[in-house]
């Protein structure tokens, strides 16, 4: 896992792994070949200060569910289909409009979403969970695309 999103600690890098002794003496054994980054002391009291942080962990995932459920349902009053989702994102499409335009439209406005050019989600865009004013400003780009 890791403490970007629910804890808001995405610029410090940092991550955990659960698992069996045996595969956490293997990751132990290779994380320096595939994460030049150590966890410096600073971070590691950041994210136990942040594990420590209940109400905020629980406050910040409740944020996210409530935000992700008004989008989706939002988007598929349009005419998206929206694939479920239990992460902090959604993979979208609409049949009638090209993602990579919309994409490119929502760029031109300072909105940044992902698209991915590649086989079978060419037809999709990605689209991070963000706040509720920053949801409002998409929707609104968004049928603002879909009318011109």
């Amino acid at each position: 896992g890791t403490f970007s999103k629910s804890r808001s600690l995405a610029g410090i890098r940092l991550g955990f792994a659960i698992g069996s002794k045996r595969l956490i003496s293997t990751l132990e054994a290779v994380k320096n070949s595939y994460n030049s980054y150590t966890v410096d002391s600073i971070a590691a009291i950041m994210g136990t200060q942040a594990i420590k942080d209940t109400e905020y962990f629980n406050k910040t995932v409740d944020m996210i569910i409530s935000t992700r459920t008004r989008l989706t349902n939002e988007l598929r009053n349009m005419g998206f289909e929206v694939l479920d989702s239990s992460t902090n994102f959604i993979m979208a499409t609409h049949n009638d409009y090209s993602m990579k335009d919309m994409f490119e439209y929502l760029k031109s406005k300072n909105i940044f979403i992902r698209y991915f050019n590649l086989p079978r989600i060419e037809k999709y865009v990605r689209i991070t969970i963000g706040t509720d004013s920053e949801t409002d400003i998409l929707l609104n780009a968004i049928k603002e695309f879909m009318t011109k």
